[in-house]
């Protein structure tokens, strides 16, 4: 019988490269232009890649896999970095966007002749 599956800390080049089907150029290509892919090191100098940073390197290829271009890849990703940053540097901004929404129902109701008027 096989024992529990032991979720990995770090992931070395060659590992990262084999799970994500991606050679080592394409991998080197993308650390310099994503800073969430680089690496840190290990004692010995070696790269070791976060499991965060495999599933990015997933992504990537499954974008590439579809068909996206290298620069639309990087604005997707962009996006993505935007928005989450958006969501750190500002706690409680989805209850001020529902806020805002229920705001322009209520003025759209006004403009409509069914809501209320103040």
């Amino acid at each position: 019988m096989a024992g529990p599956k032991i979720r990995r800390v770090y992931y070395s080049s060659s590992e990262i490269c084999r799970i994500a089907d991606i050679n080592q150029n394409r991998l080197l290509f993308w650390e310099r232009r994503i800073s969430d892919l680089h690496p840190s090191r290990n004692r010995s100098g070696r790269k070791c890649y976060k499991p965060e940073q495999l599933n990015l390197l997933k992504k990537i290829v499954k974008f590439q896999n579809v068909g996206y271009s290298d620069e639309k890849i990087l604005e997707l990703l962009e996006r993505r970095s935007a928005a989450a940053r958006m969501k750190t540097e500002l706690p409680g901004s989805e209850n001020v966007i529902q806020e805002i929404e229920r705001g322009l129902r209520e003025i759209l109701a006004i403009i409509n002749g069914g809501g209320h008027e103040y």
